[in-house]
């Protein structure tokens, strides 16, 4: 599959959210589903996804299937993208945000004295 497609994959969140799960090891689609807080039936949908694209392998251990990550580099490249942008956010926020005012270093003017 086309590395322009596995990223197009990747562009949901549920997924990249399984694909960092599955970074610290093999799991199971309810072991993700418990991890993740979403039914099996949205996890294994999403799974199915992710390996027609490549991403993760599977294996059946008797009536277990354990899916893993089929490159190890897939987590090394998002956390990179990751950290890019995440710095790009934050330069963002800076510049965007409201620069504290310059303190007035003029006096504050007095309005016309009163004749008493």
């Amino acid at each position: 599959m086309h590395v322009v497609e596995q990223l197009r994959v990747m562009g949901q969140v549920v997924r990249l959210r399984l694909i960092e799960c599955l970074g610290e090891g093999d799991a199971t689609p309810h072991e993700l589903a418990d991890e993740l807080g979403l039914s099996q039936q949205n996890v294994s949908k999403h799974l199915q996804v992710l390996y027609k694209a490549g991403l993760v392998d599977r294996r059946r251990d008797g009536t277990i299937v354990l899916y893993r990550l089929a490159d190890r580099e897939t987590v090394a490249i998002l956390d990179e993208i990751v950290a890019r942008v995440s710095a790009q956010i934050a330069e963002l926020s800076r510049l965007a945000s409201p620069e504290t005012p310059e303190p007035d270093v003029h006096p504050p003017v007095d309005g016309p004295a009163s004749a008493e």
